[in-house]
């Protein structure tokens, strides 16, 4: 039997005796194991596989997690299979008495028992390798039913199966992630793109400075002028708010060229607001710009706890340009080890804007670095006896250009807060960048 490559959907899907054109294909995906259930295990497969079908052109329906019992994974495999177009399972493939999806799926689709003899080869030299003897267990992986193709497994003792329906596919993966991620861009991937060739774009952008319904009402005109297969969703989070464009179509060339002007046209309405595109973060951002001018930063922080200096250092190479930090928690450490003077903070309190430059100040000239950033405020619950109000953050640049400080305010939790303050540093950071390009 062999449903690699046949059965041509081409966006199709049968009701009945007739076919009708759908929009794309569907697909579920099943995650099995009872410790996903209890919450001993994260279910990361799930979160790959989305995004891989959806990259593919596959509109992603439904994500189960269900537990190694055999009566709600036959109910969950039939109703899946019933429904749509393809129907992946990951877990329960492994060689305790736990593990019994292809023990279901048999039951299923029927056959008998067949040994792959790719898989026993497979099985008998990985433990060879190891200096072991494969067990009766270990050897009996390489049993399946007749009724698949067999996904040969290079990176694991367990094969993938694949099954087929009249126009439905099921397939079965393992549940160690490596393996799983290898089997489905090898076997998988090549079998869904056999079947359509529409596939999903997205281009993520980062913003940051702007309310999420601020920036809705920015683009209300540019949004509505979009055409059918052009969509925009905002993703909203402390750090930034991610705008992702999606367009579906031909996997061509013009589509791709489609996507990449809408991209254009809104880089050119936000401006500065717009910080990266994809994953980067404002850390990752400020890092490139400090790189390209060959300049070094140095952080002083009081209400931020140190998570500005953390958030630079994280990204690989900071070393090139973060010249340290200093949490200067205390007014003590403020005079100090920053210079700040006692007389700004008895006159202005510790959570101002005039303390705020003399720490950005004092730590540029302490560590002799380029740039600097401060940050100091109240976050509460208590307030810190002055009559700064609870919530305020001040964040401060020194810089080739002088200062710039900056007050915001934040109604949230403390926890919140400080998230809140690191961003806006960092935000504050790349602004002062981008003012001398």
């Amino acid at each position: 039997m062999n449903l690699i490559g046949g059965g041509e959907l081409n966006g199709r899907k049968r009701r009945g005796d007739e076919l009708m054109e759908i929009d794309g294909m569907e697909a579920q995906i099943i995650a099995v194991g009872t410790e996903l259930t209890i919450g001993q295990v994260l279910d990361t497969n799930s979160n790959y596989l989305s995004q891989s079908l959806d990259a593919l052109g596959v509109r992603v329906v439904g994500i189960q997690v269900i537990p190694d019992d055999r009566v709600t994974m036959r109910r969950a495999f039939e109703e899946s299979v019933a429904k749509y177009d393809f129907t992946i399972v990951t877990g329960g493939l492994g060689p305790t008495d736990d593990d019994f999806t292809k023990f279901v799926l048999r039951d299923m689709f029927g056959g008998d028992w067949k040994e792959d003899a790719a898989s026993l080869a497979a099985i008998i030299d990985y433990f060879s390798r190891r200096g072991a003897e494969a067990s009766p267990r270990n050897l009996a992986q390489a049993s399946v039913p007749s009724s698949c193709d067999v996904l040969f497994n290079r990176l694991g003792t367990a094969p993938g199966m694949l099954f087929r329906r009249g126009d439905h596919f099921l397939i079965s993966l393992p549940g160690v992630p490596f393996e799983m991620k290898a089997l489905f861009a090898e076997r998988v991937e090549p079998l869904i793109m056999s079947q359509s060739n529409r596939r999903n774009f997205h281009r993520t952008l980062q913003i940051y400075g702007i309310a999420e319904s601020d920036l809705a009402d920015r683009l209300r005109s540019w949004e509505s002028s979009l055409s059918p297969e052009f969509s925009l969703a905002y993703l909203p989070s402390l750090e930034s708010i991610r705008l992702r464009i999606s367009a579906k179509g031909e996997a061509n060339k013009d589509t791709e060229a489609h996507a990449e002007s809408k991209v254009r046209e809104l880089r050119n309405i936000l401006g500065p607001l717009l910080f990266g595109e994809g994953d980067e973060s404002l850390a990752d951002v400020v890092g490139k710009l400090l790189v390209a001018k060959k300049a070094s930063v140095a952080i002083a922080e009081s209400c931020t706890g140190g998570g500005v200096c953390k958030s630079l250092v994280s990204v690989p190479g900071a070393s090139l340009y973060v010249r340290g930090g200093i949490v200067a928690y205390s007014n003590a450490i403020k005079e100090r080890l920053l210079g700040v003077a006692e007389s700004e903070i008895l006159d202005c309190g510790a959570a101002s804007g005039e303390v705020a430059e003399a720490m950005a100040e004092g730590v540029r000239k302490l560590m002799d670095s380029d740039y600097a950033v401060s940050t100091t405020g109240v976050l509460g619950p208590q307030g810190d006896g002055s009559c700064t109000p609870i919530g305020t953050v001040w964040v401060s640049v020194s810089g080739p250009l002088g200062v710039s400080t900056k007050m915001f305010r934040v109604r949230q939790s403390r926890e919140i807060g400080m998230a809140l303050g690191v961003s806006r540093a960092l935000n504050e950071l790349r602004l002062y960048l981008l003012r001398e390009e």
